[in-house]
């Protein structure tokens, strides 16, 4: 597990760097990080739902004799999905966390001011 956690820790890193260069290293504001989490969280659940979709229906299979080879197809996009989501939830709220623009820009002008 910590060879799979440090690998997804390397996947955010991307996911920020690649961010940051179409979007900036930090927020405008608190609210614009918050707006942009919660969209991430919304896809991620969609996601989510869909697993519980498959895995519904992989039980039904189960139950029924049947060979649910699709439904687990179904469910492995969708986990794979939702952790892709999931990666962007982890990018965004470490961006948050790097703290915003204005401080950044009112930080230098009082070092410049110095």
């Amino acid at each position: 597990m910590k060879r799979l956690k440090d690998g997804v820790e390397n996947l955010i890193d991307q996911e920020y760097r690649q961010s940051s260069e179409k979007y900036g290293k930090k927020f405008a504001s608190y609210h614009e990080a918050y707006g942009v989490i919660k969209e991430e969280i919304e896809e991620a659940q969609v996601e989510l739902d869909a697993i519980y979709k498959g895995f519904n229906s992989f039980w039904d299979g189960v139950k029924h004799d049947i060979i649910p080879i699709n439904e687990l197809k179904y469910l492995a996009r969708h986990a794979c999905l939702a952790a892709c989501e999931l990666i962007q939830v982890a990018t965004m709220a470490h961006k948050a966390t790097l703290g915003l623009k204005r401080e950044s820009e009112d930080l230098k002008r009082q070092e410049d001011e110095a």
